[in-house]
Parts: structure tokens; sequence; C-alpha cells
């Protein structure tokens, strides 16, 4: 599946890198660390699943504690890097946005 949208973030832990990673379906978030061996290679942290559409953006947090994604079906969630499950959905935010 395609990577539609990356971002990067510094944490206490190191540097995390979010990519939303899409479908025609679904999607999913992605998150690596550069792998400790060295060299060009990604650690996997995990992969973060609640969208019910294509995820089409994501951001980091400055702290490299949480990132929000976003989808195609106007859904956004706030997550913890620390666990994969339980997202927080920002409910009406898109909609509150838009009329602005």
């Amino acid at each position: 599946a395609p990577v539609v949208d990356i971002a990067a973030a510094n944490s206490p832990e190191g540097l995390k890198i979010v990519a939303a990673v899409s479908d025609q379906r679904s999607g999913r978030v992605a998150v690596w660390t550069p792998d400790p061996a060295g060299g060009n290679r990604l650690a996997s942290v995990g992969e973060f699943r609640g969208h019910q559409s294509p995820v089409s953006a994501v951001a980091a947090a400055s702290g490299g504690q949480r990132f929000a994604s976003g989808d195609v079906g106007g859904r956004v969630f706030v997550w913890d890097m620390q666990s994969v499950v339980k997202p927080t959905e920002m409910v009406g935010v898109l909609e509150r946005a838009v009329q602005a």
C-alpha cells in the first residue's frame, strides 16, 4: 500500500517517523525509528489501526509522544506513541472547521 503522508518528530527516545499508509478501502499509520544497529534501516515501532477510510494525513507533536491522523471520511484521531490501541477521536472537528 502506498505512503500518502509522512511526519517526523524528536522524542526522548529519539527520532520517530510517522507515515499514513492507505489503500482504496482503509488505512493505517505506521511508526518507525532509526534502527539501533545503524545504517539506513528503520525499526518498526508499531502499526496504528482504527480508521474506516483511507488515511490521508498525519502530523507529529513536537515532543514526539503523540501524533494525529486524519482520513478521507473526516475522522481525526490523536494517538499516544506508546499505545497502539484506543486513540482519542476528535469528533466534530472537521464539521466545525468547515463551517468557520
